[in-house]
């Protein structure tokens, strides 16, 4: 299972940064290893940043080896990466989703969702605007993945996106 891209080098003894394609940050901490080109990895060190991870892995250990993973995804083992809550998704299928209030009413379609330490935040393209909001509690009512339709409660959804 991919849980993210690596993004480029950080500092000097073969760390990387990781946009991850998983919501919580947290699915990174008890990590063991990682699949990096069809070979695994044992992870060292986890760090949390802003909007990124950054991982240092065995056997990466210079700024050289890390700058050519640039762009390349990252996997776990799916026995390796704990199975996902009922109300936890992978940011891949929610992208490309309508995005309706609990009338129906459709607000947008979601473009992009941005991972920060403490929340995702997620934009949403509405004619000719974009819609920011947290992915805050009780915002998102449910999502159906076969029609990738995201609900949202119209009014917390009002009184928090941009």
């Amino acid at each position: 299972m991919q849980i993210g891209i690596i993004t480029k080098p950080q500092a000097l003894k073969g760390q990387f940064r990781v946009k991850p394609t998983k919501l919580l940050f947290e699915d990174f901490k008890d990590l063991k290893s990682v699949i990096i080109k069809s070979k695994t990895y044992n992870v060292e060190k986890v760090i949390f940043r802003d909007s990124f991870v950054i991982l240092k892995v065995e056997g990466i250990d210079d700024v050289d080896t890390a700058e050519s993973l640039r762009n390349v995804p990252i996997f776990v083992e799916d026995n390796d990466d704990e199975d996902l809550e009922e109300d936890e998704y992978l940011i891949d299928e929610l992208i490309g989703s309508k995005v309706v209030d609990d009338k129906g009413v459709l607000i947008g379609s979601l473009t992009q969702v941005n991972a920060y330490g403490g929340a995702s935040v997620f934009t949403v393209e509405s004619g000719d605007k974009e819609i920011l909001f947290p992915h805050a509690r009780n915002v998102i009512k449910s999502f159906d993945k076969d029609s990738k339709t995201i609900v949202v409660d119209r009014k917390i959804f009002e009184e928090i996106s941009l």
